[in-house]
Order: C-alpha cells, then sequence, then structure tokens
C-alpha cells in the first residue's frame, strides 16, 4: 500500500506569489498569455488563444513590464526557460529558469519584491 500522494502545492520547492502581467511565449507561432503566479523555479500562465501546446514541451517566456505596478516594470522585460509541468485547458503550470545571469538577478529581486507586498 502507498501513501498519499503529495499535492501540487506541497511537491514545489517554493511557494508561488500572485502576478498579473503580460506574457509572450515564443514558439511557432507566438502567443500571448496573462502570468497568474510565479516563484523562483515556477510560473502558471493563462493562454489567451488557442495552442498546440503538450506536457512536457519546452517553451521561452517572456514576461511584459504592462500591466505591473511602476516599482515592479523596471524589472522587466524578464526572459525565461519553461517546460510544461501541467496543463487543464488554457492554463500551463511551467518550470522555469532564467535565460541570462541579468535575468537571474531580476527574477531574484522580482520575488523578493513580491514577498514583501504578499
Amino acid at each position: 500500500m502507498t501513501g498519499p500522494q503529495a499535492s501540487p502545492s506541497e511537491r514545489r520547492d517554493n511557494d508561488r506569489l500572485p502576478l498579473r502581467a503580460y506574457a509572450q511565449v515564443d514558439g511557432q507561432p507566438s502567443l500571448e498569455a496573462h502570468v497568474l503566479d510565479i516563484s523562483l523555479t515556477g510560473i502558471r500562465i493563462a493562454l489567451l488563444q488557442e495552442h498546440g501546446i503538450s506536457p512536457g514541451e519546452p517553451l521561452e517566456l517572456v514576461i511584459e513590464p504592462d500591466m505591473l505596478p511602476q516599482a515592479l516594470a523596471p524589472l522587466l522585460p524578464l526572459t525565461l526557460k519553461a517546460k510544461v509541468v501541467h496543463l487543464r485547458q488554457h492554463i500551463l503550470g511551467l518550470t522555469c529558469e532564467p535565460m541570462e545571469a541579468a535575468d537571474a538577478q531580476r527574477l531574484e529581486t522580482l520575488i523578493a519584491q513580491l514577498t514583501r507586498t504578499a
């Protein structure tokens, strides 16, 4: 007999923080998305149009400064290399890592600022 399965939040390395921002999913074709929440290692987005994305698929995600409070806007755009972990209709759960060292620093600063306001 096996024990109970861990819930998705228990399997996460970092807590996700609410964030409302626009994002661009680069691929063929590019897709527009809304960011729902973010952590140092994951992000949840809602795609705004039909897509053919599958679990396990690698993506590049660019979070745009539109919609953000003025204090957070200088931290963006932020480019993340992502992989689809789960997919429920138009909501995607992604693992992510920064593309460049500067993106890693901006992500850490963004998370720190969101933590202070949460």
